[in-house]
């Protein structure tokens, strides 16, 4: 019975975790605000890195605009466990979602 609670409550604070912009890598918080040297240094590499802006400066009838960098990284975990992807912006962690178990994405 200790072994089912002991679970229950893991489970709880994934939960929690997750919806606070938060997520768990072997027993450490990676969180919103975090930089990629820290999640790497917590969560090791990540299974896929995908840049998606590459901090590009455009000119719009003479205002000046620069985008930020922009990456996305996705964990995908053991299977049974749900896929994260965090998104980086100009180095620092701004967003954590969850995707679907990591056996069927």
């Amino acid at each position: 019975m200790g072994r089912v609670r002991l679970w229950l409550v893991a489970g709880v604070i994934s939960l929690v975790a997750g919806a606070a912009g938060a997520m768990e890598c072997d027993g450490r918080l990676v969180q919103v605000g975090d930089s990629e040297q820290r999640v790497l240094d917590l969560c090791g590499e990540p299974t896929r890195r995908e840049v998606r802006n590459r901090g590009l400066s455009e000119d719009y009838g003479g205002l000046e605009w620069e985008s930020p960098e922009t990456e996305e990284w996705t964990y995908a975990g053991a299977p049974g466990e749900f896929v994260r992807h965090l998104r980086f912006e100009n180095g620092t962690l701004e967003q954590i979602r969850s995707g679907g178990y990591a056996d069927l994405e």
